[in-house]
């Protein structure tokens, strides 16, 4: 008798956790952001960085050489706060950055090995925008103006001068 209980339970058991994880491959993941970086010169190179809602993301890397090709595609899981990214458990591979900062359009990988930064193509997560003319004076009301217009139609975060 105990047998037969310890059968139908495990076979509940597992009718339970296989139905968990088809509901886990039905959900679709939304895209919450998108940038590339493509460079050009003997070797083309195209990177391309997509964050989903589900806290992960995957970064693919496409070099092209002459007589030489590699793809590679990594994943792996983030924190979102507010404007900044910070890549956990692990940093992103290819720059070995913990945090991101989204500003001005691009995504910056502020403390990598090699900092970098990727123009950002679409996304639904709020982006700094930050315009420093402290250098440029006599340009800064005609260029306020012209920029203002420009972004009329589009959310704008924060402008600081």
């Amino acid at each position: 008798m105990k047998i037969i209980l310890q059968i139908t339970l495990m076979t509940l058991l597992l009718i339970f956790s296989s139905c968990s994880k088809l509901e886990k491959n039905n959900k679709q993941k939304e895209i919450l952001l998108t940038s590339t970086q493509n460079f050009n010169d003997i070797r083309e190179v195209k990177r391309t960085l997509t964050i989903f809602s589900d806290s992960t993301y995957t970064f693919i890397e496409n070099l092209r050489e002459p007589n030489h090709s590699k793809n590679e595609n990594f994943e792996g899981l983030l924190k979102i706060n507010k404007d900044s990214i910070k890549f956990h458990p692990f940093e992103l591979y290819f720059n070995k950055a913990e945090t991101a900062v989204l500003k001005n359009g691009f995504i910056e990988f502020i403390d990598g090995e090699n900092p970098d930064r990727m123009k950002i193509e679409k996304t639904t997560l709020p982006v700094k925008i930050i315009l420093t003319w402290i250098n440029f004076p006599t340009m800064l009301f005609s260029r306020l103006i012209r920029i203002l217009t420009m972004v009329n139609g589009n959310k704008i975060t924060q402008i600081t001068i």
